[in-house]
Parts: C-alpha cells; sequence; structure tokens
C-alpha cells in the first residue's frame, strides 16, 4: 500500500488516553510527547469524542485520488470504510476492529470468496490511514519507546524518536517527530518502514483545524506535505458526531455524509 505508515494503533482507544493522562513523566521524552497529546485536545477532550468520520487521500501534483471514506465507533470498535477500484465498483468493509470479525461488499452485493481479503485490507485502512490521522494522540500507546534527541532539537523545535517493541503490524517501524516548542503541534514527521531498508520519508503536518467538543477542543493536522516530492497525505476530517445512525454498521447502501 502507497505511503503506507502501519504502526499500532489502539482499538480500545479510551484506555490509550486515560493511561496516557496518569502516566508519570520520567524524561523530557516523555514531556515531549505529552505536549503534543495536549495540543491535540489532551485526554479529556478526546474521552468525549466517540465516532470519527473523516476521509484519507493522496495527492500528487495537485490532483487528487479518490477518497477512502471512514467511520469509526471508538467505543464499541465498530467500523464502516469504504473505496473505490477502478471507474466502476465500490468496496464497503463493514467490521469491528476489536474482533477483525465483519462483512465485505461489492457493489451492494456480498463479496463471497473474495471477502475474508477484502477484510484484512479494510483493517490495514484503518491502522494506517488513521495512524496519518491520530498519531499525535497514539505516542503511549503500549509498547512505543519514546527517545528525545536533543542534537535534533532547535530553539523552535524538539525532536523525539519512536520505536515499537514488537507491536503492531510493522514493529520494525521507526518515526522522528518534530515538535514546535510553543503550541505543542507536530510540525513535521520522518520515518523508516520495516523493510525498507534505510529510506526515509519526511512530511511537514499542516492545515491544523479545531473541533469544538462538550469535552474541550480537539485539534487535527488535514493535510501531510511531502518533504522532497509533490505529493501529499490528505486526512479531511468532516465531523466528529455525538451520534450516528447504527444502520452505517450494518447497511452497505446506506450513504456516510
Amino acid at each position: 500500500m502507497a505511503f503506507a505508515a502501519m504502526l499500532i494503533l489502539a482499538a480500545c482507544s479510551t484506555r490509550t488516553e486515560q493511561e496516557a493522562a496518569q502516566i508519570k513523566m520520567t524524561s523530557r521524552a516523555d514531556t515531549v510527547a505529552m505536549q503534543v497529546l495536549e495540543a491535540t485536545g489532551g485526554s479529556e477532550a478526546w474521552a468525549g469524542v466517540r465516532y470519527i468520520r473523516f476521509d484519507f487521500a493522496v495527492e500528487r501534483e495537485g490532483a487528487q485520488r479518490s477518497a477512502v471514506r471512514h467511520l469509526w465507533d471508538r467505543h464499541e470498535g465498530r467500523y464502516r470504510v469504504e473505496w473505490t477500484r477502478g471507474t466502476d465498483t465500490t468496496v464497503v468493509a463493514l467490521f469491528n476492529v476489536n474482533t477483525r470479525d465483519g462483512h465485505a461488499f461489492v457493489n451492494g452485493e456480498e463479496a463471497g470468496v473474495d471477502e475474508a481479503a477484502l477484510l484484512e485490507t479494510a483493517y490495514q485502512r484503518f491502522i494506517n490511514d488513521m495512524y496519518w490521522l491520530m498519531a499525535p494522540t497514539k505516542l503511549f500507546d503500549p509498547g512505543v519507546t519514546r527517545t528525545y534527541l536533543p542534537d535534533s532539537s532547535s530553539s523552535d523545535t524538539e525532536m523525539i524518536h519512536l520505536a515499537f517493541a514488537g507491536v503492531g503490524l510493522t514493529p520494525g517501524d521507526q518515526y522522528w517527530i518534530e515538535v514546535e516548542r510553543n503550541s505543542g503541534d507536530v510540525v513535521k514527521w520522518t520515518y523508516v518502514l520495516q523493510g525498507r531498508g534505510a529510506r526515509t520519508s519526511s512530511y511537514y503536518w499542516t492545515d491544523y483545524r479545531n473541533f469544538e467538543m462538550p469535552s474541550g477542543t480537539v485539534r487535527l493536522a488535514q493535510r501531510k506535505e511531502s518533504a522532497t516530492a509533490p505529493v501529499a497525505i490528505l486526512t479531511e476530517v468532516h465531523a466528529l458526531p455525538p451520534s450516528v445512525p447504527d444502520e452505517l454498521f450494518a447497511n452497505p447502501e446506506m450513504a456516510m455524509e
């Protein structure tokens, strides 16, 4: 999958946020990571977010590819993801990210023998696409090792390195997160993916948007621009609604907004 950044993404999301709120800061890396979490809204604000509706797309030289459409129930693990194949085929997967059980549909019909492969693709899209959106909230996930890099920090930014202790789909991935000192916003990340040697990719995080929730303000970057190519990853949040129709997680033909 192009531009994959397949990391751990805790399906039971509120657990990690509660743990992060209680963690004791034992290093500068922990302090910076907590600043990043707080910049996204912090544990209290995120605890009030049940549903996330967003689109993931790749933009090349100003032209956007077809978006992958996501809807996640963070409390129960219910998930809906839609994508297109070619010009006349739409795939809808309805599953649970905790159990990975579910069903896949092609143009509204049951996928049949292709269902298992499509559900696997759907789960990988959840892991990959949601991490591009929510990585700043995942720095305290179990198995994540944080290291502060003073030689890569400056008067304006600080750098932390992330490694993973045998967790996630690709535990050999490594990330370098550049954080703005004043705001705590992620301004850039650089990563090396498992199985790709020493080749690095860097993206600037831009187009931050605030979402006012009853529990607080949630802040997310909508655009990640390549530092070396005319490519951008788009993670456009359409809504963080307090409720959605249950039918969206059961009926492939019901339209998402």
